[in-house]
């Protein structure tokens, strides 16, 4: 019943961003790096949020409050609303980063902090940040990032509820529904966007989880990061390319390979449905991994299938280039979906 509970509060919040007489009707408009074209209303991360809330609150009332959970709350809310406040209002980043690192550390005090050295806390602390924005970087194409937290999410249940972890299990899989009740209004053709509110706030929730599960030896620390890895390695080596070509890499653009897949011809259909692929494969091998204890060749086998996927996606866009620059010399108004 509560993940009903969560799924029926997501989609009616979602429905009630998508009208537009609404208050959080807020329209995303189209610009020079958007890959829609039309406006659309950019809050629907409330759903998620909400539907997560509601189903927290269910599982609170019978099984009592976790202490790390506290924090975790806390420091989501702390994200959620500043992340509400840029939707709206366009903050500078560095009053969002000061945030989003109170609400890292505090997560890692109540998580990992009495066992880890300075180094694993720097790592951690980084890897929390980068998660944050990481997440908001890949929220640009429509039932992606969505797709990513339900299925995410979901592995991350699984795996606890292999170590008999229950109540943390049903936490996470309570993200998983209210994620789901968001995308029958974000997969292609979308009605509504995940924003900053939604975007920001699960990627704090997918390091907050992950920590939570490292702590109580639920799963170690490579199985989130392979779990959403094709968020990770996207953002990860994006970033890295741009900055070895002397890009500002602060600077927003569409140079993602999901990106560059969808302005080289492929609809949004056919690569979100592709990354779901990719998605669950990465889950379902994760959780084999560790069930088998293959940690090592298996991440061995990805980082080449990683390095693959980049190669073939460079080799697609570089040969689309010399015929989306003639079609756009004989017809320059016709939109080809070059970039």
């Amino acid at each position: 019943m509560v993940y009903l509970f969560s799924l029926a509060v997501s989609i009616v919040v979602a429905w009630l961003i998508c009208r537009d007489n609404s208050i959080l009707s807020v329209k995303d408009e189209p610009d020079e790096r958007s890959l829609h074209s039309r406006p659309t209303p950019r809050l629907g991360g409330l759903a998620i949020l909400a539907g997560s809330a509601a189903g927290w609150s269910w599982l609170v009332y019978q099984n009592g409050l976790p202490e790390v959970f506290i924090y975790i709350s806390g420091a989501a809310l702390l994200v959620a609303v500043i992340s509400l406040a840029d939707d709206f209002l366009t903050l500078s980043q560095a009053g969002r980063f000061v945030v989003h690192l109170l609400a890292s550390a505090a997560v890692i005090y109540a998580t990992v902090y009495a066992a880890a050295g300075i180094g694993m806390l720097l790592f951690y602390l980084i890897a929390t940040l980068w998660l944050i924005n990481l997440y908001n970087f890949m929220d640009g194409m429509d039932g992606f990032s969505g797709g990513m937290a339900a299925i995410g999410f979901a592995a991350l249940a699984v795996a606890a509820q292999f170590s008999q972890k229950l109540v943390m299990a049903e936490f996470m899989a309570v993200i998983a529904v209210a994620a789901c009740g968001f995308l029958l209004f974000n997969f292609p053709p979308a009605r509504m966007f995940m924003g900053d509110v939604g975007s920001a706030t699960i990627g704090f929730l997918v390091a907050a989880f992950s920590l939570w599960g490292v702590r109580d030896a639920v799963f170690p620390i490579w199985l989130p990061l392979l779990v959403f890895s094709p968020f990770i390695v996207d953002a990860s080596l994006t970033i890295l390319r741009r900055a070895i070509n002397r890009e500002k890499i602060w600077l927003p653009h569409r140079k993602h390979f999901y990106q560059r897949l969808v302005l080289n011809g492929w609809s949004h259909r056919r690569t979100v449905l592709c990354e779901y692929v990719l998605m669950l494969a990465c889950a379902g091998s994760a959780l084999l991994m560790q069930r088998y204890d293959l940690a090592v060749p298996g991440l061995a086998v990805w980082a080449v299938i990683y390095s693959l996927l980049a190669i073939l996606v460079e080799r697609k866009v570089r040969d689309k280039i010399p015929f989306c620059k003639e079609k756009e010399k004989n017809n320059p108004q016709s939109p080809t979906g070059c970039g």
